[in-house]
């Protein structure tokens, strides 16, 4: 099964910091409370599908992305994201904060507005069959900072392969992991942010860490 050994390292951090971006402010959205708190797929599949072809296809790519490396014990996935939030006050908010040992960084998309349309592709080095995803939603530097700031809603997966799962994250600072029924065997796999939480104060999206869980396809 793919390592998820980053996460048990990950520390709580117990200082403030200044917000993701201070110059875009939005009204707070007041949702049904019993969609925050569950994440979930809302679109699963009744069985597995047999993958006919097996050949790699590209990867989704833009001009703007940035990408970083995570070796693993079982393999090296590379991610990539449409875009990154430039550093500020001394943060940064690189894709490389989705896999670190730290819940007080955080990957942030750099596009003007809520994200919506952002995303973040996992490529694998080999064929594999993913079995789930492990999320920490929004910025959780501080409770503060999480609610100031945007967190994902709905996240959109689209397999190398064709395959499509639509994810609701809770809104809420646990760690969440979404168990995909039935798995999907690709190359990559590419999360679109289809839908947000609005933050409180400040426009910008981010997810302070992003995994998969999947083994190799033999």
């Amino acid at each position: 099964m793919r390592s998820v050994e980053f996460l048990a390292v990950i520390l709580v951090a117990a200082s403030l910091a200044t917000p993701a971006r201070a110059d875009e402010r939005v009204a707070p959205v007041v949702g049904n409370p019993a969609d925050n708190n569950v994440p979930r797929i809302d679109n699963p599949a009744s069985e597995p599908k047999r993958i006919a072809n097996t050949t790699r296809t590209p990867r989704p790519r833009a001009s703007s992305e940035k990408c970083a490396t995570l070796k693993g014990q079982t393999g090296t996935d590379y991610y990539c994201a449409s875009s990154v939030r430039a550093p500020q006050s001394g943060n940064s908010y690189g894709v490389d904060n989705l896999f670190s040992n730290r819940t007080d960084e955080a990957w942030v998309e750099g596009k003007p507005g809520q994200g919506v349309g952002e995303w973040i592709t996992i490529d694998f080095d080999e064929f594999r069959l993913v079995k789930a995803v492990i999320a920490r939603n929004g910025y959780q530097k501080s409770r503060d900072i999480f609610a100031k700031n945007s967190r994902v809603r709905r996240l959109r997966l689209v397999f190398s392969q064709g395959e499509t799962q639509t994810l609701t994250l809770a809104d809420s600072m646990d760690l969440q992991t979404i168990a995909l029924d039935p798995p999907v065997s690709a190359y990559w796999v590419q999360f679109i942010i289809d839908d947000v939480y609005p933050g409180s104060a400040y426009a910008d999206t981010a997810i302070t860490k992003l995994f998969v869980t999947a083994d190799p396809v033999r």
